[in-house]
């Protein structure tokens, strides 16, 4: 292989490889939205209506506007959720209020 193919070749993957970081870099807090959604519909307690625990966590979210504190919240959520086996009322209650009981933006405490 010639000098300028492998030149081409090296172009090609660190182009690659930059519009792959890119692209996680963009997509990822909607990625973490999106499992932190599920998580808390996969562990509402039985009776919970999912539509109202989605619709909670977009409007908590929603809240915050800088990026990266939402993500940095969404995060914190998650590993809160990872302990949790069954989310019953009281503990969705805390971890996400409605919006006119939370006081300032953002995810419950």
């Amino acid at each position: 292989m010639s000098f300028k193919r492998r030149t081409a070749c090296v172009a090609l993957l660190v182009v690659l490889a930059a519009a792959a970081y890119a692209a996680g870099r963009s997509f990822s807090p909607d990625l973490v939205a999106y499992v932190v959604e599920e998580m808390l519909v996969q562990k509402g307690a039985p009776g919970t209506d999912p539509a109202q625990a989605r619709r909670r966590l977009r409007e908590s979210a929603g809240a915050i506007h800088d990026p990266e504190l939402r993500l940095q919240k969404l995060l914190a959520l998650s590993q809160r959720l990872e302990k949790v086996q069954i989310l019953g009322p009281a503990e969705l209650e805390r971890l996400l209020p409605p919006a006119e009981a939370r006081g300032g933006p953002g995810i419950g405490k």
